[in-house]
């Protein structure tokens, strides 16, 4: 069975840096999961 682990950040609200952050993350395993109306992102990715 493979366990998660889980990050919640807020998102900025200017696009380039939104892009280069969830592009860092996406390089590190994170994948978007879920957000919401007030820019918070969540994150997951198998825990090593």
């Amino acid at each position: 069975m493979i366990k998660w682990e889980y990050k919640s950040f807020l998102l900025p609200l200017r696009s380039e840096e939104k892009e280069k952050m969830l592009n860092e993350f996406g390089e590190q395993g994170w994948e978007v999961v879920g957000f919401n109306t007030d820019n918070i992102v969540i994150l997951k990715r198998p825990k090593a």
